[in-house]
């Protein structure tokens, strides 16, 4: 029963901390700290999303529809991200943070963020560059 539960329970922990992160500089009224808890946020919750469907063994993400488009996009690279850490040999793939998400006009959504990959040798830190569009990678690009 604990198994059944465990994986919504750090989905919700996550959303939670996200929330609570974002607030407190929402109310110190100071614009770049609100930048920084909304790129934490995203990050978070999209890497919660990432970790379930993977660890679910889901081949492909997919998008949840009661979060935003952007946390959807870091969800999506996060899973593309881990399926080639495995890939490669790697057993993890841990986001260590989101530069940046950032909605184009023309429906992309970029994603810059620094994932580092676990391997029986050691661990690489790496850049990874990815464009998501009408909830599919059309860009990606792993350092």
């Amino acid at each position: 029963m604990y198994k059944i539960i465990r994986k919504p329970m750090m989905v919700f922990s996550a959303a939670a901390l996200a929330v609570s992160v974002s607030t407190a500089p929402v109310a110190a009224h100071d614009d770049f700290a609100k930048a920084l808890a909304g790129v934490v946020a995203v990050g978070i919750i999209g890497a919660a999303l990432a970790d379930h469907q993977h660890n679910r063994g889901e081949e492909e993400y997919k998008r949840h529809p009661k979060v935003h488009a952007d946390e959807n996009a870091v969800g999506r690279c996060m899973h593309r991200t881990k399926k080639r850490v495995k890939k490669a040999g790697g057993y993890k793939a841990k986001l260590n943070h989101v530069r940046h998400v950032r909605a184009n006009g023309d429906g992309k959504t970029k994603v810059d963020m620094v994932v580092t990959g676990y391997y029986s040798f050691g661990h690489k830190t790496s850049d990874v560059h990815c464009v998501v569009k009408n909830h599919k990678i059309v860009s990606f690009k792993h350092n």
